[in-house]
C-alpha cells in the first residue's frame, strides 16, 4: 500500500515538472471552471493564454473573442506559434449557456 501511495505521489510531482515552461491555451478562462483551471496551471509554471468572450482579469496573455469565429482562433494560435514553446496545450473549456429549448 505504501509503495502504490509513493508511485502516486512520484506520478504527480512529474505531472507538476510538464506543467512548467508549458504553453496552454485555455477557452472559457475569464470565469468559472476555466480561471480555475488558468490559476492552477499558472501556479505550476505554465504560461496560460486566457481565450474568452467576455474580458479575462488575469496577468497572462488574454485574447476576448468568439471561438466560433474561425479567423479569431487563427490569430491566438499564430499568436502562440510565434512564442517558440516545445509543448502547447489546448484546454477547450468554453460553452454556452442555453435557458430555453432549441
Amino acid at each position: 500500500m505504501l509503495s502504490e501511495l509513493t508511485r502516486q505521489i512520484k506520478g504527480v510531482q512529474r505531472l507538476d515538472q510538464r506543467l512548467n515552461n508549458l504553453l496552454a491555451i485555455v477557452t472559457g478562462a475569464s470565469q468559472g471552471n476555466g480561471r480555475a483551471i488558468a490559476s492552477a496551471l499558472e501556479k505550476n509554471g505554465s504560461i496560460v493564454v486566457g481565450v474568452d468572450i467576455a474580458e479575462c482579469e488575469r496577468n497572462s496573455q488574454n485574447f476576448c473573442g468568439d471561438v466560433c469565429d474561425l479567423q479569431f482562433i487563427k490569430t491566438v494560435f499564430d499568436y502562440c506559434e510565434k512564442q517558440k514553446f516545445q509543448s502547447i496545450a489546448l484546454i477547450n473549456n468554453a460553452g454556452i449557456l442555453c435557458l430555453e429549448s432549441l
